[in-house]
């Protein structure tokens, strides 16, 4: 079940350069980057209602929010929406300045080196697990593709 989970994440993760593409249209045809991360959250918002209406409509959640616990939310957790507006207008304004495979190395080598962090010292209620040599190497690896992709981008211009 676990390789099921990483390849849905994986083919998830594949869509993040043609959201980016995407998102540098709407930017272009609406003459900025910040009317294309609206459109990409109105347009997402409204689609998740329209989920949200079809699982009410078949049971398959409860029938409404329980928003009681908002109170209980730490103050981190109140950043998601703000991480996911920064992350879409940085992929929307650099995706056509260093390229869709540098972008997403880019952001993939700071996803893991936070998430190892994240791991490392248990933050914001993430169960602890250490920075092994193996991860390490991982992450050493990771950088040195990112490196290499950057690197072999400029040998092209020349």
């Amino acid at each position: 079940m676990q390789i099921l989970f990483i390849v849905i994440a994986m083919a998830v993760g594949g869509l993040l350069p043609f959201q980016a593409a995407a998102n540098r249209a709407f930017g272009l045809a609406a003459g900025s980057g910040w009317y294309a991360a609206i459109w990409n959250f109105v347009l997402g918002g409204t689609a998740l209602v329209a989920i949200t209406l079809v699982q009410l409509r078949s049971g398959t959640i409860a029938s409404g929010p329980d928003i009681s616990g908002l109170r209980t939310v730490p103050w981190w957790g109140w950043l998601g929406g703000l991480v996911g507006a920064t992350l879409v207008f940085t992929a929307l304004s650099l995706v056509h300045r260093i390229g869709a495979i540098a972008l997403l190395g880019a952001l993939a080598a700071g996803q893991i080196i936070s998430a190892a962090i994240v791991d490392h010292f248990a933050l914001v209620n993430v169960p602890e697990r250490s920075l092994t040599p193996g991860r390490l190497l991982g992450l050493a690896l990771l950088l040195g593709g990112v490196i290499v992709f950057a690197l072999s981008d400029r040998a092209g211009e020349g």
